[in-house]
């Protein structure tokens, strides 16, 4: 038998978890396998990490990391920038715009990367936030736009400039809403001692009448708290019914003024994983057995956020670790194929959920057993960096999380006229 020839596609951090793991295994085992992993990027980011670049917990680098220090380059273990152009699942062959390549094995881990057409208009009327890119632009709008308030003088307009909406109070809405908070404020605070926290108006819109209806009091309780605390205007049962630039219309009878509209919802779907024969459910996600393994399609495997378990009764939102659990276990299950072994199915044991509420703050939930506050803050991060895959960036994650510890991070505000400026803020 020849070589056997495994192939991942995506830059997400599922593929980067899959590739991983299938190099170690490679290793460990001398498989005579070759892997290829295809990416149309030079990187990957954690998703869930994004909404804390808004309000400078984490940096850039704490989100990020270039894919070919992920593993080992070496014979047999490769990696390829190149856009995907189709894949042939029947004569197993990926078309690339840098060349045709078969596979043994195949590896779907792409990220979402498209909206619904009826969501183009209020893509272009506001900001989603869907990479960190997207995170640096918003952090420049608000830099922007608390500028042009500091020199309006139409109290109309100022008002409307001191108005953010965030579109969604899911979880990524509430990230949102409570990174952008401590943002406007710390600039407040530090650069514009004329504009005052009380003229600042933060919405978090949601269509929906009640919000995490299977959490227990003590999260609901816990949320609605801190958004109190954080001065942010929950409006439930608010449907959004025109959008425009400047403007929010909810339920076609209130009209908000707003130099800055967020939307919380990420992108769709995946336009490769729409493009394929595959069955999918009704949010475009393939439909994937207990092993991880594509409807119909025994070589072909699908992990992260385009894929869906239908054997199982998944109402937990995917994170960070059932994204890992998935890239182990289907690193597991080829070798297991390669040796004509039995499969072992997937397992949602895993009872960890986890919230961002602002800067330094974070609901930890434990199978029930909820931390809260700094503690919060510190486990959650902690997660993160064990997350990172290679050593090194290990390691660089946890030296950047001790210095976050200590608040010594570069682009933290270190004020030694601190009394000149607590004298021109008590004005408000």
């Amino acid at each position: 038998m020849g070589k056997q020839k495994i192939v991942i596609i995506g830059s997400s951090y599922a593929s980067a978890a899959a590739y991983h793991n299938l190099e170690q295994s490679l290793s460990r085992t001398r498989e005579p396998a070759e892997l290829l992993w295809i990416t149309d990027k030079s990187y990957y980011f954690i998703n869930e990490l994004l909404t804390q670049i808004l309000c400078d917990s984490v940096s850039i680098n704490d989100v990020t990391c270039g894919l070919r220090s992920v593993g080992i380059i070496k014979p047999g273990v490769s990696y390829l920038q190149a856009d995907v152009k189709d894949i042939d699942l029947v004569k197993k062959i990926v078309k690339t715009n840098q060349g045709i390549f078969d596979y043994s094995y195949l590896v779907l881990a792409p990220q979402k990367d498209s909206i619904n057409e009826n969501e183009e208009s209020y893509k272009r009327n506001s900001f989603c936030l869907n990479s960190p890119i997207d995170a640096l632009q918003i952090r420049t709008h608000v830099q922007k736009t608390l500028e042009k308030a500091a020199l309006e003088n139409d109290q109309n307009k100022k008002s409307s400039l001191l108005t953010f909406c965030v579109v969604g109070a899911d979880v990524r809405g509430l990230e949102i809403a409570c990174a952008l908070s401590d943002y406007v404020i710390h600039l407040l605070k530090h650069y514009y001692p004329e504009l005052y926290k009380s003229q600042v108006k933060i919405y978090l819109i949601e269509a929906r009448q009640n919000l995490f209806p299977d959490k227990d009091p003590f999260f609901k309780t816990h949320i609605f708290c801190n958004l109190n605390k954080k001065r942010i205007q929950l409006l439930l049962n608010s449907k959004i019914t025109d959008f425009s630039k400047g403007k929010v219309l909810i339920n076609q009878e209130r009209e908000i003024e707003s130099g800055t509209v967020i939307l919380s919802a990420s992108n769709d779907y995946c336009a490769l994983m729409k493009s394929l024969n595959l069955r999918k459910d009704d949010h475009g996600n393939a439909s994937v057995n207990i092993y991880l393994q594509a409807d119909g399609f025994d070589d072909v495997f699908v992990i992260g956020d385009c894929s869906k378990c239908m054997d199982l009764n998944e109402t937990a939102s995917p994170n960070i670790i059932s994204t890992i659990t998935q890239a182990q276990l289907c690193a597991s299950n080829i070798l297991s194929k390669i040796n004509n072994n039995p499969l072992n199915p997937l397992r949602t044991n895993f009872h960890i959920n986890t919230m961002f509420l602002g800067a330094n703050s974070s609901i930890v939930d434990i199978k029930g057993f909820y931390l809260t506050g700094i503690l919060g803050w510190l486990i959650h991060r902690f997660i993160y960096v064990l997350s990172f895959c290679g050593i090194y960036k290990k390691l660089k994650s946890f030296v950047s999380y001790l210095i976050n510890i200590c608040a010594l991070r570069e682009n933290s505000y270190l004020d030694f006229f601190e009394k000149e400026k607590e004298r021109q803020i008590l004005k408000r």
